[in-house]
């Protein structure tokens, strides 16, 4: 695959992690330019589940009119249970 001809919507980076928003149609060959790129380098993704997507502790929510919507993520295995500071503990 010489490159990939389709621009994506949104394409964001924080160190290792990208988020990108595509048109589905060309999800899977966008996914395959990527990872022909470096063959050491290789991708992974994850698609919306109910028109949500988890990304660094933050929901991400598509709206009807184009925009993103954000709010903050709780995993279901959240306990809100936190260490004492002078727990015996290594910091």
């Amino acid at each position: 695959m010489t490159g990939f001809h389709h621009q994506p919507k949104v394409g964001k980076r924080h160190v290792d992690d990208t988020f990108v928003v595509i048109t589905g149609t060309y999800l899977q060959q966008f996914f395959n330019f990527l990872n022909s790129i470096e063959p050491t380098v290789q991708f992974t993704k994850e698609i919306e589940n109910d028109g949500a997507l988890a990304f660094l502790n933050v929901k991400v929510t598509g709206e009807n009119t184009g925009c993103l919507e954000y709010a903050v993520h709780r995993k279901p295995t959240r306990t809100d249970r936190y260490l004492n500071f002078r727990s015996d503990h290594p910091l």
